[in-house]
């Protein structure tokens, strides 16, 4: 199957759209709801270890990730032994 690419907003990036497909499954697989997979994948953040590249605060600005998702998260990335940058 082709890759289709999506434009999105002025000055972003163009994304690969089953790069973003395969993110939300990820996501979904780890019991995050759709708002919150939205939001991480808007960020770029594709996978788990993506999540090294963000601060916790920076994440808690996204718009669907709360306490139940930062809980989440952060569980996945102790089984990995991931964390969150730290600083700005």
């Amino acid at each position: 199957m082709a890759k289709k690419k999506v434009q999105k907003g002025v000055g972003q990036k163009v994304v690969d759209q089953s790069a973003r497909d395969e993110a939300d499954t990820q996501w979904k697989e780890i019991g995050l709801d759709s708002t919150a997979r939205q939001a991480l994948v808007e960020a770029k953040l594709l996978k788990v270890s993506d999540l090294r590249k963000v601060s916790l605060e920076k994440l808690k600005l996204l718009h669907g990730i709360g306490a139940n998702e930062i809980r989440i998260l952060a569980s996945e990335m102790k089984k990995r032994d991931i964390s969150f940058r730290t600083g700005k």
